[in-house]
């Protein structure tokens, strides 16, 4: 090709005595490795069919091309399993909660695990009680007067405890250690009893009065906790705890029943990565008796190891649940109980994206167009022919 070019335009500058310039030789004789020779447009047949098949051919072109795109940035989890041989550790735990029809007043967290660890009362630098409207609204003025009613409570029950009279003792040794008491001794006095929101003896008779005030309030509990990696419980009921020969025991509200329905706004063991679902997240759970009852939630908690496409690693937590209803609640008392246990095998998840590389997604993107290009010009070509044939058939 190369030489018939040549001579060619030698054949052609004959005439003017001068061979054409060396760079045009070599452009024209470059032509002749064009796989893509074009006809005149003169000499193209253009018909309706073809164009349908054109558009048709454009269409599922673009679809393709989103499609590919998508799926490359599209995000893959692998998960893998294996023995989870880290014996040591803590566990995050995330809550938020809401009773509308038990105060705060009365609400009680207690926390226990397998090694004997008990946490009656949890902190509330870990936990914070927020009381609610009977519409569900936060209640504006907060009051904490019931926390150290609370401390005084508990320090009432100890053994040995001589509680001042507040100055109207009449021996030195004298012991108050009820309200009343310390009332009868200012009446000995003959002093007026206005110490009542103060006096620590009193703490029982304040708690039910502000039991009796907010009767109709609700409560959210929120918060973070920190427990060993060991199996456990975490318990939430209205009453007062301490402990007793191992017995768990709630005071002040023996004769008081409460509607433990609830919901529960969030419940995670650890922190959050993309695609974890955490089953009782946004769960109402309604008592259809209106009245006391034990909702029980059996969870198993499955380490986990989230690897995103980065290479970032986070150590966390997922887990399943089964629950129970009942309203037989002797020798437990009402509440929601939840105890969990850990699973002996760890989940790795790794994140991976769909296409290996920037090279295969180019690849297969390439297949695929230039397969839809191949597959419309053979139908075209075929339904063409075709047409050519019948037309000449019908001459």
């Amino acid at each position: 090709p190369i030489c018939y070019s040549f001579c060619t335009l030698l054949r052609r500058d004959g005439n003017h005595g001068s061979p054409p310039p060396l760079p045009l030789i070599m452009l024209n004789a470059f032509k002749n490795f064009d796989a893509y020779p074009k006809t005149l447009d003169d000499f193209k047949d253009k018909w309706i069919p073809g164009a349908c098949i054109s558009m048709t051919s454009m269409v599922v072109i673009i679809v393709i091309i989103v499609g590919e795109v998508g799926m490359y940035s599209t995000v893959m989890q692998r998960h893998s399993l294996y023995v989870d041989t880290e014996v040591t550790g803590t566990i995050d735990v995330h809550l938020n909660i809401s009773f509308p029809k038990v105060p705060c007043v009365v609400l009680n967290i207690d926390m226990v695990d397998s090694f004997g660890d008990t946490m009656l009362e949890v902190k509330r630098r870990s936990i914070k009680k927020i009381r609610l409207n009977a519409d569900g609204s936060v209640h504006k003025v907060e009051d904490d007067k019931h926390i150290q009613d609370d401390e005084h409570v508990k320090k009432l029950k100890q053994e040995g405890y001589c509680g001042s009279c507040y100055g109207a003792e009449l021996k030195k040794e004298e012991c108050c250690n009820t309200c009343d008491q310390v009332r009868e001794a200012y009446e000995r006095r003959g002093w007026s009893f206005a110490l009542f929101d103060s006096i620590e003896q009193c703490a029982g008779e304040r708690l039910a009065k502000q039991l009796a005030v907010s009767a109709h309030e609700g409560c959210n509990i929120q918060g973070d906790l920190r427990v060993s990696k060991v199996q456990g419980a975490l318990h939430l009921s209205p009453g007062r705890s301490f402990v007793g020969s191992q017995i768990r025991l709630s005071e002040l509200i023996e004769e008081q029943t409460f509607d433990i329905s609830h919901t529960i706004h969030k419940l995670a063991f650890g922190k959050e990565f993309p695609g974890l679902i955490n089953p009782l997240d946004l769960r109402d759970h309604l008592n259809p008796e209106q009245g006391q009852g034990l909702y029980q939630f059996h969870i198993k908690v499955v380490p986990t190891r989230f690897e995103n496409l980065n290479g970032n690693v986070l150590d966390t937590n997922q887990y399943s649940v089964t629950e129970h209803f009942t309203t037989k609640t002797s020798g437990v008392g009402p509440g929601v109980y939840f105890t969990y246990d850990l699973s002996p095998v760890r989940v790795h998840i790794t994140e991976s994206l769909q296409h290996r590389s920037l090279l295969h997604f180019v690849t297969s993107l390439c297949a695929a167009v230039g397969g839809v290009f191949t597959v419309a010009g053979l139908l075209d070509s075929l339904l063409y022919h075709g047409h050519r044939r019948l037309s000449r058939k019908s001459d």
